[in-house]
């Protein structure tokens, strides 16, 4: 549809809202809004659909179409509006008339626009009985608000009405919708904006993340989740009254809850929400079909101390600000703060507040009017607007449904519904943190039971296995074996000779080996005499080993000849096994079990079975001590989830100085089973690790999510059966469950059973368990289930007060029961901070402060949420790497991949992504950035993509981030020439687009990096098809914003043909048309030429002497460099031009003014409000204020020459010119 050109009309700041944002979702129905009124009486169906008409006729928005232009997008009138058929649906005779009208109304509101051609409306009249008709609306948001669907339905009632009357209705009153665009323009134009802008600014500085309750974000779509509720004519009015009794009105109370209810679900302090607001001021706007609706950012302080009262007054205060300066608009407050196309978003929630009920009456009869859909959501909207029934308010929860479950939605709107109840009843002087938020039943149970004690050590019940079956293999080692009893003799020996050594209860003994055979039985020796092992690993450095060495002062240390000699200096005894002195004293010792009386006191199972030190935040390991009871205990509480028996075999792959290494050695030896050590280089080959899995039948394999991805690799290449396991346990870091798809899809997931099971050394080895299941793998909203508490342990979900977090809320984990650890080993204060009393448990008992963020779902489960102390911000926002992973890893041709922060040069923090491509996989760094730029925010989207043939693990198999190559940010930055015809003319286009220098664009630079935005996008992307013949999606260029990205995709165009028409020079006319921005400036200055609205200014202080000449010279330099600053307008025929005048023709001058310095910022200030000739001037000027050495250079820049970003390299450039004019260049 070309649309008549003197037809077409510049887009309001709404309908380019929503333009821009149907281009990024072309095809979809994800801006369909609807209304549907119920009349209860019968109706004439042939003067109803008279009246629709007429009113369709009447209301010319609905003759709007909307064409991309080169000049940007322009809305035209298409005079058949009134001919859009209106679809009569009989359901009637249906068993369920009122479900099938529902299912035709849900499908039709799912039908594609397209905002070209049409029609963007339609019409149903369903009839469901002869007294029972149901009128349906449905119409693209860009043609309607919500305010102009009761406009419409009002003159709809009063037309049908008339006529049913044989009366000739009343005349509509509405006013054409342009009017909406001019009364724009004007405040465009006007001293309000200027003041609107300021107060924005002022507001929206340091503004925070967005606070939402999902870590998640997603593109906008339809149809969402909605759940809803009816507050009773008793509790509308008993909402009213509070209100009043606060001295505010029921909307700010209303709003007031919604931040009471994300500030008690998450913690936040500085909340911002979105605020729907009409956008209509004056008689004429409020007459006017179309769409002008916005949504604001509303900030709102959430101290928890705050007294209840004191909050909701300030809330109302901050609604009177917003709604005071409410003409300024959201893409406005969006492009000023530099996010407008970035993706990030401003605010959280919108809250959605319709004071007008809806009392329509069709020729006598009664209606019901029903809201479906306002369009896309975002992320979650709640509604609030009069109910169907008299004295009575409808409240929605919209949720997008990829980021929220039914369950979990109508949670939070029960809670909500909590929330506004205590609003009304609580004490004014409740702190806010404080309102009661909990449902019944989710407060923590009181424990007044202790745990069970536990009666044997670890070496008991081994031995316990030795006398049932002694002849069964406990370990295996490189073809070498070990049976129960031969173990039982070796530990038996060795236990004996520390004892002599000073090993006993209450004491510690280090052990420094390799995997082998002899490590089992030395642990277990030291077991055996009642000391505690502390594992040191040759491999770590030596300052480690001191450090860790000092802190446990170990009695003894076992070793073999090629780890003594890197042990630190220490006063403990070392007991080399493999030694011919120590082999022979070792054979001459009894090989019995050792009573107390061999030891040097009595073995208690709350004695310290082993002392494993973690990374300290201060670079000190911090030692946790752990008693053999909280071991045994682990294997009593997990064993309802596996069974495990004396067929199962383990291996032993992590380090023993990692605690993954307790759960694999105690489970088999206490359950009678055989364990498999793994030679260190086998548990460094993935394909050699699974050749010993298959050979030696492991049936229990543990490991963590960063090896076990290297397996799946493996194994994929292998083409193998499982062979005999049965579970494959996964622990230790987090897991990003979408990483087993391949597994899953060769394997299932019963056989084995993948289980992923949440840990912490202080709680010993495993919290929760999970068996995982497929929609683990495929359901975003799953991301990060880690399931629930093991029987005999407690976590609870806590706030930074320690209040319980409800269910669906985001707060620190905090676990307590009878695997928590008695503290750090010599680390009091440290200990006092992160094991602390259980408020829920019986007296004494402790909990551990994990640091773990987590939410709980509603079935019970627990979802990891990230790091309460390390989150990795980007671009202010919080950031989580799996996800990011996640989304790499769903790429075909990865098969393993991780997302890390790095520090650039430029000190800032950037994600990069590390791939680990299969066999086949072709693709290339691009390529997997523009896989994940179009599945993420730009935020998320890594700086660089590095290939690596394999991820690196520590010893304890764990991604070993320090060891991935840091890719050359240098390297990565935009500069490059273009070099074929297509590069040439994209880079062409982003100057010519942009304003930038010529021949200053490179093939790598980012278009959005160099200041686009969504318009000026729209421009880039007409011109582009203009010049190439290609159209190009505006969603392609987020994708792809570089001029190497969309010239490859202008090959893609052609089908590989890279042959453009050769570029040639051309006369440049004296005259060019202005652009539409261009015209839309010219006509908006001359509506007020004294207004300073478009003024952009820039003030530099000067400490030094300075040469006013060359300074003079160095600014015509500017102005002959940029041809914008060349550039006038005038107006002939009522066309606008622009003429760009040769160098030399138009210099700015520098005006001096000497004043005292404590004048100067007065001066300065009455100069950013000058005007500016655009017919005459440079859109360039310059003045120098201040006498002495002090001076202050202020730069005015037109907004019709370039944008705020254009400033900071003018300033510079004219630093160049300035050093060369010094210099006598």
């Amino acid at each position: 549809m070309s649309g008549n050109e003197d037809d077409r009309r510049p887009l309001t700041g709404a309908q380019e809202g929503l333009w821009f944002a149907h281009r990024l979702a072309p095809g979809t129905a994800a801006y369909n809004t609807g209304e549907y009124v119920e009349i209860h009486g019968p109706v004439d169906t042939g003067l109803f659909e008279t009246a629709l008409r007429r009113t369709v006729h009447e209301a010319d928005t609905f003759a709007l179409r909307f064409l991309d232009t080169p000049d940007g997008p322009r809305a035209v009138r298409n005079g058949a509006a009134d001919g859009t058929p209106v679809h009569r649906v009989d359901v009637s005779g249906e068993a369920d008339p009122a479900a099938a009208a529902e299912e035709w109304i849900r499908r039709d509101l799912a039908t594609p626009v397209d905002i070209e051609t049409g029609p963007l409306f339609s019409h149903a009249l369903l009839t469901l009985a002869p007294d029972r008709v149901i009128w349906f609306l449905r119409a693209h948001h860009i043609l309607l608000d919500g305010y102009s669907y009761k406009l419409v339905a009002r003159r709809v009632a009063d037309t049908y009405t008339a006529l049913a009357a044989g009366e000739e209705p009343a005349p509509a009153g509405f006013e054409p919708s342009d009017r909406l665009a001019s009364e724009e323009a004007a405040y465009l134009a006007s001293d309000r904006h200027t003041r609107d802008r300021a107060y924005w600014a002022e507001r929206l500085a340091g503004l925070p993340e967005p606070t939402r309750l999902t870590e998640r974000t997603a593109p906008p779509r339809a149809p969402f989740l909605r759940r809803t509720a009816v507050l009773s004519p008793a509790e509308t009015r008993a909402l009213t009254e509070a209100a009043e009794k606060l001295g505010v009105t029921r909307t700010d109370l209303l709003v007031a809850a919604v931040a009471a209810f994300l500030h008690r679900m998450t913690g936040a302090e500085d909340l911002v929400l979105g605020l729907a607001t009409m956008s209509r001021l004056g008689g004429a706007a409020l007459r006017t079909p179309g769409t002008a609706s916005d949504v604001l950012p509303l900030r709102i302080a959430a101290a928890p101390g705050t007294p209840l009262g004191t909050f909701v007054r300030a809330v109302a205060e901050d609604l009177r600000g917003l709604r005071t300066h409410q003409r300024y608009r959201g893409e406005s407050v969006r492009r000023d703060l530099g996010v407008l196309g970035s993706g990030r978003r401003v605010h959280g929630p919108v809250v959605n507040i319709v004071p007008f009920s809806e009392d329509l009456v069709f020729a006598g009869h009664p209606s019901t009017s029903h809201h479906l859909s306002g369009g896309a959501v975002d992320d979650l909207q709640i509604s609030v607007r009069p109910g169907a029934e008299p004295q009575t308010l409808w409240l929605a929860f919209d949720a997008h449904p990829d980021l929220y479950e039914e369950p979990g939605l109508a949670l939070f709107l029960e809670r909500f519904l909590k929330v506004l109840r205590e609003l009304r009843s609580c004490p004014e002087d409740l702190p806010l943190g404080e309102t009661p938020v909990l449902l019944a039943g989710e407060e923590p149970g009181r424990r007044t039971e202790p745990a069970p004690r536990v009666t044997r050590t670890l070496p008991q019940l081994f031995e316990a296995r030795v006398t049932e079956g002694p002849g069964r293999t406990a370990l295996s080692y490189g073809g070498q074996t070990l049976t129960y009893a031969e173990l039982n003799a070796e530990a038996n020996r060795l236990a004996r000779l520390l004892v002599e050594r000073g090993a006993g209860p209450g004491r510690v003994v280090a052990l420094a080996l390799p995997r082998g055979l002899r490590l089992v039985p030395a642990l277990l020796a030291v077991l055996k005499t009642g000391a505690a092992y502390l594992p040191l690993d040759p491999g770590h450095p030596a300052e480690r080993l001191r450090l860790v060495m000092a802190d446990a002062a170990p009695v003894a240390v076992v070793t073999d000849t090629a780890g003594a000699g890197r042990l630190p200096d220490s006063e403990a005894r070392v007991v080399v096994v493999d030694d011919a002195g120590t082999e022979a004293g070792l054979a001459g010792r009894s090989a019995d079990d050792l009573t107390d009386a061999d030891r040097t006191g009595a073995a208690d199972p709350y004695d310290t079975a082993y002392i494993i030190h973690t990374s300290g935040s201060t670079g000190r390991p911090k030692g946790v001590p752990v008693p053999h009871a909280h071991v045994v205990r682990l294997f009593e509480a997990s064993g309802e989830h596996f069974g495990f028996g004396e067929e199962d075999v383990w291996t032993l792959f992590h380090s023993y100085s990692f605690d993954f290494s307790v759960w694999e050695l105690w489970g088999p030896l206490l359950h009678g089973g055989r364990l498999v050590v793994v030679p260190y280089e086998v548990s460094r080959s993935p394909r050699e690790f699974l050749r010993l899995l298959d050979e030696e039948g492991v049936t229990v394999l543990n490991q963590t999510p960063s090896a076990f991805g290297q397996l799946i690799r493996a194994d994929a290449e292998a083409n193998r059966p499982t062979g005999s396991l049965r579970y494959v346990i996964l622990g230790g870091e987090a897991l990003v469950a979408e990483r087993l798809r391949p597994w899953a899809d060769r394997h299932g997931l019963d056989a084995p059973a993948l289980v992923n099971m949440y840990g912490i050394t202080e709680t010993t080895v495993h919290v929760t368990f999970h068996r995982l299941e497929r929609a683990d793998l495929e359901d975003p909203r799953r991301r990060g289930v880690i399931g629930r508490p093991l029987a005999d342990l407690r976590v609870y979900v806590l706030d930074a007060a320690g209040r319980p977090v409800p269910p669906g809320g985001t707060g620190e984990m905090y676990v307590s029961g009878p695997g928590v650890a008695p503290g750090y080993l010599n680390r009091p204060e440290l200990t006092e901070e992160r094991f602390l009393p259980d408020p829920f448990g019986p007296p004494g008992t402790r909990m551990y402060r994990s640091g773990d963020l987590a939410r709980l779902r509603p079935d019970g489960t627990l979802v990891h949420a990230g790091r309460a102390d390390q989150q990795v911000k980007i671009r202010g926002f919080r950031v989580e790497p799996g996800e990011i992973e996640a989304v790499l890893t769903a790429h075909p041709a990865v098969v393993g991949g991780a997302v890390v922060p790095r520090a650039a040069k430029d000190g800032l923090t950037q994600l990069v992504a590390y791939a680990v491509l299969a066999e086949d996989g072709r693709t290339d760094p691009a390529g997997l950035r523009s896989h994940l730029a179009a599945r993420l925010p730009g935020h998320m989207v890594p700086a660089a993509c590095v290939l690596v043939d394999a991820l690196p693990l520590t010893a304890n198999g764990k991604l070993d981030t320090a060891a991935l190559p840091a890719p050359d940010f240098a390297a990565l930055a935009g500069g490059a020439r273009p070099t074929t015809p297509e590069q040439r003319l994209v880079c062409g286009l982003f100057e010519e687009v942009l304003r930038l220098p010529g021949d200053s664009v490179g093939t790598g630079d980012d278009f959005f990096g160099l200041g686009g935005h969504s318009l000026s996008a729209t421009r880039l992307l007409a011109l582009l098809r203009e010049r190439s013949g290609t159209d190009i999606a505006i969603s392609v260029l987020f994708d792809t914003p570089t001029p190497a990205a969309l010239a490859g995709r202008l090959t893609e165009g052609r089908g590989g043909d890279s042959r453009l028409p050769a570029l040639s020079a051309s006369v440049r006319p004296d005259r060019v048309p202005a652009s539409f921005a261009q015209e839309r400036m010219w006509f908006l200055d001359r509506l007020d030429g004294e207004a300073a609205t478009y003024n952009i200014p820039l003030p530099v202080t000067l400490r030094h002497p300075l040469d006013l000449d060359a300074l003079r010279a160095a600014l015509g330099d500017v102005a002959d460099r940029h041809e914008s600053l060349r550039t006038v307008f005038g107006e002939e025929n009522g066309t606008v031009h622009q003429r760009v005048l040769p160098p030399g023709a138009l210099r700015p001058a520098l005006h001096v003014v000497d004043c005292p310095d404590e004048e100067r910022a007065a001066h300065a200030a009455a100069a950013m409000r000058r005007s500016f000739d655009l017919t005459r001037d440079s859109a360039l000027w310059a003045a120098l204020f201040g006498s002495g050495g002090t001076r202050t250079l202020l730069l005015v820049l037109h907004h019709s020459a370039a944008d705020g970003w254009s400033l900071r390299p003018l300033a510079e450039d004219l630093g160049t010119a300035y050093a060369a004019r010094r210099a006598g260049a």
